[in-house]
């Protein structure tokens, strides 16, 4: 992984972009939908840069080839704080 490997994208993307693969298969229940909030949806709030991983080709794929229908990882920066979280969302 090198950091060209990541596209900068704004936080209401990102938001987006996980709020649709966390409803993907229908709503989400209330306690989850609440650390949902507390644990993303606050560190995208306070995040100063969100950075997506781009798609990777099949060559990056492991042996049991791509085992997920859909994947996503966020590198969060917040500067203010000294953090840089990393979000992972897979469907696995």
């Amino acid at each position: 992984m090198t950091p060209e490997a990541y596209e900068p994208v704004g936080r209401e993307r990102a938001t987006r972009l996980l709020d649709t693969w966390a409803e993907q298969y229908g709503p989400v229940p209330r306690p989850l939908a609440e650390v949902l909030r507390c644990e993303v949806h606050d560190a995208l709030a306070t995040a100063d840069s969100v950075h997506h991983l781009n798609g990777l080709g099949e060559d990056e794929y492991h042996d049991w080839a791509s085992v997920h229908g859909e994947f996503h990882e966020l590198v969060l920066v917040d500067r203010a704080a000294g953090l840089l979280t990393l979000l992972v969302a897979a469907d696995d």
